[in-house]
């Protein structure tokens, strides 16, 4: 009451409700619990209200006993959990546990008067304080018989999300799991439901998106660690234990054991040439390293003796300016691009080894093995060889570098053209050469190239008539069975039955007529133009092998009509036609002009029944090629007692 004796109007207005609340109308009807909710919430800011909340409570929850309505039952208890939340939160000491409506009591025919008025006995809200529920939604104390629960989550639900709303959206309150999945059921029936479900999903997006970055950040510190130890650690442990094994006098066994060690730190290396592994100018003898895998290893003048490498992988390793090598087995190893330049190389065995592009220049080899090695595009210039035995039965002519005293050594050593076809460089090429075959069409320009391929192929080896071994062949072709229907009209006619049951012709010979005669029938552009001039290089080549000189130079007379560019290998070829043919002068001078620019290769060997006179000296043809070869890469005349003597004193030393 202010000073003139008048109330506030604000306190008269609770009053009302007080008393409203009291009397027990609320429970009248639906509508009037409503209203003394609406009523209340005017005052929603006003503490004063918190002092009759607990006997609202108490009066309302007895409002079930007369509400029937599921609907109407479902809004009475939400606006029970508004204020039993409101309760806890103006007042957190007398925190209110879920207030449920009293179950509904269906009215009894044979009850009294004074039954009806006597008045049930008020339950002590008091008695029901509790902590509350987190989100307010624990489980009830007791069970509603009347209300599904569905109606009971949804009644929790809008609970939650009005204490949420109301906690200035405490991120606490969000929804996660399987009660983010409940609410999202519920999100279409409650607005304030909704938006906590929103609010929800938002922040599991957002936990979503850090979980991933975190993740993405532990992967690339992870990667980044193993990179570390890629290119750090394991190169550091295996150049570690290599100066350890360098600088102590080791035993044989641990020896071995120290390289098995090494070799499973440069699994974990990088294949990178640039990362080694480095035994430069180390001692190592009696050693057994079979299969040991020691890519890129760098044994700059290191010495060997009795020391076993066979089927080892040792690709791009560097055995270069070795002193002695002295009974070492490399057979059946890897050593593509190994280079063993300026090495003495006392006794080795590099039988079936891959020695491709690997570089023996100005190295020294007394006794050594390659039967049946792969020398394609090795490098053998000022090489000084003792015993050319060793060069038996394997494909030396695809090495390059040889000097004029080697070429008319090797040319004298026989092999044996089946076991030639048995080894493992010349299945790999041919089987390289089978595979452009696939998915070709007959007449086709695709088809034409890969018909050049296989007749060139088998031309380099020096097998114009085909595989040595015609069941060989058939085994190997089987599998790549061409039925698309043939153009016969491409096939010799003498020479039909050549051509196997897959398709693919017997002969290098038949492939090459055949796809010349292809090419030609197609139209003109560039890239025919240029298969066209390879093809009959091709076709004229094999004619010379088969000491057919007319045909060959028939088929080299019409590529010259429209030339195109190349290394020079077509004129060089071309003028061994012209010199075979009797025109000494004639050849001799488109001989040296190809020679500018073209190196031989397999043509010495292929080729050389022209080459050579019947006594096996060379010819006019042959000294001119020669010549030209010692110009460009003259010899430096070491021996190998040079090396013999350097192995003593090594083994002097030894003892």
């Amino acid at each position: 009451m202010n000073a003139n004796g008048i109330s506030h109007p604000t306190a008269r207005h609770l009053q009302d409700i007080e008393a409203f609340i009291q009397s027990g109308r609320i429970c009248d009807s639906f509508a009037a619990l409503r209203e003394a909710h609406l009523m209340m919430k005017e005052h929603e800011s006003d503490h004063v209200l918190v002092d009759f909340l607990p006997k609202f409570l108490t009066q309302a929850k007895k409002c079930g006993a007369k509400t029937e309505s599921p609907r109407e039952r479902s809004k009475a208890q939400s606006i029970l959990d508004y204020w039993a939340l409101q309760l806890a939160f103006l007042k957190p000491k007398d925190a209110v546990a879920d207030v449920l409506l009293d179950p509904y009591e269906a009215p009894r025919l044979e009850a009294t008067v004074a039954d009806e008025a006597s008045p049930q006995p008020d339950g002590d809200v008091a008695t029901t304080i509790a902590a509350a529920p987190a989100a307010g939604l624990a489980e009830a104390n007791q069970e509603n018989s009347d209300a599904t629960d569905e109606q009971k989550i949804h009644i929790r639900l809008a609970a939650a999300a009005r204490l949420w709303r109301d906690t200035k959206q405490l991120q606490g309150f969000l929804l996660t799991g399987e009660a983010l999945k409940l609410g999202a059921k519920y999100r279409n029936a409650d607005t304030d439901i909704n938006l906590l479900v929103e609010a929800s999903e938002k922040a599991g997006r957002k936990r979503s998106q850090l979980v991933r970055l975190i993740a993405a950040l532990s992967l690339i510190v992870a990667v980044s660690s193993l990179l570390t130890a890629h290119r750090m650690l394991f190169p550091w442990l295996a150049n570690w234990e290599a100066r350890a094994m360098l600088k102590a006098d080791a035993g044989r066994f641990r020896r071995e054991w120290q390289f098995e060690r090494i070799a499973f730190y440069r699994s974990f290396m990088p294949p990178s040439d640039a990362v080694a592994v480095y035994f430069t100018a180390g001692l190592f003898k009696d050693l057994r390293l079979d299969e040991i895998s020691l890519p890129g290893a760098n044994f700059i003048q290191a010495q060997f003796k009795k020391v076993e490498f066979d089927g080892a992988e040792l690709p791009n390793s560097l055995f270069v300016e070795a002193p002695v090598m002295d009974d070492v087995d490399f057979s059946g190893a890897n050593l593509e691009n190994a280079s063993f330049r300026g090495s003495g190389i006392l006794t080795a065995d590099f039988s079936d080894a891959n020695l491709q592009r690997a570089i023996f220049d100005n190295s020294t080899l007394c006794k050594v093995d390659f039967g049946g090695a792969n020398l394609g595009k090795a490098s053998f210039r000022d090489v000084t060889i003792d015993d050319f035995d060793g060069f038996s039965n394997v494909g030396w002519w695809h090495a390059s570098g040889w000097g004029s005293a080697n070429y008319l050594n090797l040319l004298k050593v026989r092999s044996d053209p089946k076991a030639l076809a048995h080894s493992e460089a010349f299945r790999d090429q041919f089987n390289a050469a089978l595979k452009f075959f696939a998915d070709t069409r007959s007449g086709t320009f695709e088809r034409a190239s890969a018909l050049n391929r296989y007749a060139l192929m088998l031309a380099t080896w020096g097998f114009p008539d085909g595989h040595p071994t015609k069941q060989a062949h058939d085994d190997i072709t089987r599998e790549r069975r061409l039925d698309d229907g043939l153009d016969r009209s491409c096939m010799p006619r003498k020479n039909v039955r050549a051509l196997d049951m897959d398709g693919i012709p017997a002969s290098a010979l038949d492939a090459a007529t055949q796809a010349v005669c292809i090419l030609e029938k197609l139209p003109e552009t560039d890239q025919q133009k240029q298969l066209l001039q390879k093809a009959r290089d091709t076709l004229g080549y094999i004619h010379l092998q088969k000491r057919d000189i007319p045909a060959a130079l028939r088929v080299y007379d019409q590529s010259a009509e429209d030339p195109v560019p190349d290394d020079g290998g077509r004129d060089f070829r071309h003028a061994i036609a012209v010199g075979a043919s009797g025109d000494s002068a004639q050849a001799g001078a488109s001989l040296e002009k190809s020679l500018r620019r073209y190196v031989p290769g397999h043509e010495m060997w292929t080729l050389r029944s022209i080459l050579l006179k019947s006594d096996g000296s060379p010819g006019e043809l042959m000294n001119t090629i020669l010549g030209t070869i010692d110009k460009r890469w003259p010899a430096s005349g070491r021996t190998c007692a040079e090396v013999e003597n350097l192995a003593e004193q090594w083994l002097r030393k030894q003892q």
